[in-house]
């Protein structure tokens, strides 16, 4: 008999610990331990959950008289809760007193060093795999082993202790062929890239091996657009950056240019780290086609992206040239009066931080005016014209701001000269401030798609610099992204199928 949650009287005793009642209904019936509630918790399972040890080894001892019977605790079994509670001495308990419990699986295939390995439980994952270590060679639904899950949440530790366990790398794949390089890549979980990289043995059998649509890794980090992954494979002299997969494509084909109304950063980023590592379009005639006919379908899209930045642009140089031209009539120190022989020249004019004040702000001023009449040439219908002059313009405008920076740290520093500390401070500040607009500018501008050794050194700290601030894609929804991508990419193909159909009938 069970209430209105499933429960059995059982399920009652052991979520109140009457340990008394406990044993006396497994004595009367043991197969009522295996009874399951609404939410699918056998007591068993609930003695976990409530963290009752003593509980938990009067259910064990209870006698089983049909072995079969366990394969109702499927789905929910005990041993994966003393996993998800991190709970290890549970799990010995289990492993010692039943170690079939250790054989169940959860709804999506997955056995308990799966899930430990999910959960990133290092404990667990060594007694596991040590006590059993045929779990480490099942599959779960998706095909992946428990090393391809530590790999894919990024567990540098948890892939180490179940490489060690099995240093056969190889012999380790997915049901799509891929080794824990191919799933950390396409995962972008550089830490897992790197150590395998930096162990010669896997780093030897893994680097340019292929699944089975002839992927390697660095195809799917491009891919899937992971900068910092391309980074870190790109810099390996073994790499083989040009292989062609199945569908006689290379990493650089299969990186996406496009996305959207707008690039994504990554896509940027992937691309420049591919192209300066000697990556290469394939030459297939039928590729370079399709190539061509995506790039047409999505430039106009493109075009609209940058018109619509090009107004905010224009009211934040307008208002440096504003500030500008006002701050020239109101420089430090003032005007002589009318009086004086010198009428309305400068009094701070043998001043040298007065002179950079002048010359910053001039600067300023001029390039922050040239940004604006350059932004004229936006409003052509020419897509390169309007997007060499938005860049332009826009470079004008951080050279602005930089000369606006250092004019004011200038006039500060003659406003409180008596003041030796408070002057120092200003240029300090001043010094800092200008260093950072510097960088960031550098690390916008920067030309990552040189080749020389010396430049991709440059390009490649300063990739790593913006990687962070381009967000993590977990904590964003990608798989609407995906989708939406995905639907894209399924319009233009049935465009480019009506497009062949309507050739063919004029043919006929």
């Amino acid at each position: 008999m069970k209430n209105v949650h499933g429960n059995t009287a059982l399920h009652e005793a052991v979520m109140h610990h009457r340990h008394d009642v406990v044993l006396f209904l497994i004595s009367a019936d043991p197969a009522v331990w295996y009874c399951q509630n609404t939410v699918g918790w056998s007591p068993l399972y609930m003695a976990v959950r409530v963290n009752d040890m003593q509980m938990l080894r009067l259910l064990l001892r209870a006698p089983i008289e049909d072995r079969d019977a366990l394969t109702r605790l499927e789905g929910n079994s005990p041993a994966h809760a003393a996993v998800l509670v991190e709970n290890i001495d549970m799990l010995k308990e289990m492993a010692t007193m039943n170690p079939e419990l250790i054989r169940l699986k959860d709804g999506r295939g997955r056995n308990v060093l799966h899930l430990a390995a999910y959960g990133g439980d290092g404990e667990a994952v060594r007694f596991i795999s040590s006590q059993f270590r045929w779990s480490m060679f099942e599959m779960d639904n998706k095909g992946f082993l428990p090393i391809h899950i530590a790999s894919k949440k990024g567990y540098v530790e948890i892939v180490k202790e179940l490489f060690n366990k099995w240093p056969y790398p190889k012999e380790l794949l997915n049901r799509e062929g891929q080794s824990i390089l191919h799933v950390a890549a396409k995962s972008g979980r550089n830490n897992v890239v790197k150590y395998i990289l930096k162990t010669p043995i896997l780093k030897k059998k893994l680097l340019n091996t292929t699944d089975i649509n002839g992927n390697t890794p660095l195809h799917l980090a491009a891919m899937h657009s992971h900068p910092a992954v391309v980074l870190t494979l790109t810099w390996q002299n073994e790499i083989e950056i040009n292989l062609l997969n199945n569908e006689s494509l290379t990493p650089f084909d299969v990186s996406p240019k496009f996305f959207s109304k707008a690039p994504r950063g990554q896509y940027n980023l992937t691309n420049s780290a591919l192209w300066s590592a000697g990556a290469l379009p394939s030459f297939d005639a039928k590729i370079q086609k399709q190539k061509e006919k995506t790039s047409k379908s999505r430039k106009a899209p493109e075009i609209e992206w940058v018109k619509e930045r090009v107004g905010m642009l224009l009211m934040k140089e307008t208002l440096v040239a504003t500030a500008t031209f006002a701050a020239t009539f109101t420089v430090p120190g003032g005007f002589n009066s009318s009086e004086n022989p010198e009428k309305g020249i400068a009094t701070m004019l043998n001043n040298r931080m007065f002179l950079l004040f002048v010359v910053c702000n001039t600067i300023a001023f001029y390039s922050s005016i040239i940004s604006i009449f350059s932004m004229l040439w936006t409003t052509t219908s020419d897509y390169f014209v309007v997007c060499r002059a938005y860049s332009f313009s826009q470079n004008l405008f951080v050279f602005a701001l930089g000369m606006m920076s250092l004019a004011f740290m200038a006039a500060i520093h003659v406003a409180v000269s008596k003041v030796s500390w408070l002057a120092y401070y200003t240029v300090i500040l001043g010094i800092i401030s200008l260093a950072i607009l510097v960088l960031m500018f550098t690390a916008f501008e920067f030309p990552l798609g040189h080749s020389p050794r010396f430049m991709r050194c440059i390009s490649y700290y300063i990739s790593y610099a913006i990687i962070p601030l381009l967000g993590d894609y977990d904590e964003l929804p990608i798989d609407k992204a995906e989708e939406s991508e995905h639907n894209e990419q399924e319009k233009l193909r049935k465009d480019e199928q009506q497009e062949s159909l309507s050739e063919e009938k004029m043919r006929n």
